[in-house]
């Protein structure tokens, strides 16, 4: 899950200046929609904190976000956009700190720290991969059809997972 998320997900950032020049109509909105993001992610981090973890719950936020960003791609009208990086920003952040939480709380103690750092390789060590993708695939296609696919792909693992049995 956190793989889909840093190749296909948070990837996305990478393009987010071509699209505030191409679908927005003006570069001058990419920081108010990287700071939508921000504000997102720590109201999700702060909040997920707060309640209990599921496997299910973060699966189905991941599809919840796949979703959110399929919607930002297609919307030309800046506040929407920046709207929709909000609760993008705060489903990503919401799944990550699930799964780090679920990690450390499922796995045994001397080995923890090995399967955390698998888990840091996945999220971060991905995320420049997914990035050249994203890039290779705007370049190729737009940056629309891009971002929808990549969402549709977050969320069709997410909903998959989430209506996965329980093991």
């Amino acid at each position: 899950m956190v793989a889909v998320l840093s190749i296909f997900g948070v990837s996305h950032v990478a393009l987010l200046s071509v699209y505030a020049n191409d679908r927005l109509g003006d570069i001058r909105w990419f920081a108010w929609i990287v700071a939508a993001t921000g504000l997102g992610a720590l109201a999700g981090a702060l909040v997920t904190g707060t309640r209990r973890s599921s496997m299910r719950g973060a699966a189905f936020r991941m599809g919840v976000y796949g979703a959110l960003l399929a919607g930002f791609a297609l919307t030309d009208e800046p506040w929407l956009a920046m709207a929709a990086q909000v609760l993008i920003g705060y489903f990503y952040f919401a799944v990550m700190t699930e799964l780090q939480t679920l990690l450390q709380e499922l796995v045994d103690e001397p080995l923890r720290g090995r399967v955390m750092s698998l888990f840091q390789v996945a999220w971060a060590g991905l995320i420049p991969f997914g990035s050249l993708g994203m890039g290779a695939a705007a370049a190729a296609f737009g940056v629309t059809k891009t971002l929808v696919c990549a969402g549709g792909v977050c969320a069709a693992y997410g909903f998959a997972m989430a209506l996965r049995p329980p093991r």
